[in-house]
């Protein structure tokens, strides 16, 4: 969860035939009635099953998963805002 209270969505797999995602999205739960996903700048690399760590600036410290060819060793800081 975001210092806002939205959610970051970031990566992932859109399938058992499709490649990882880079792709990045923020949920905002509004109301129950409202609530709503906006699209946000993309990972720099695309990975599933990673870690994520929000740190104290707001950044969120993105590491490891699997990429398209296996085991990822990367990390990297994203900004979602």
């Amino acid at each position: 969860m975001l210092p806002s209270g939205s959610v970051l969505v970031a990566g992932g797999q859109g399938g058992a035939a499709t490649p990882n995602l880079a792709s990045a999205e923020i949920f905002n739960p509004g109301t129950d009635s409202n609530p709503s996903f906006s699209s946000t700048g993309s990972l720099v690399t695309a990975r599933r099953s990673h870690a994520t760590v929000l740190l104290p600036d707001g950044t969120v410290f993105v590491v490891g998963g699997n990429g398209n060819s296996g085991p990822l060793s990367s990390a990297e800081i994203y900004y979602p805002f």
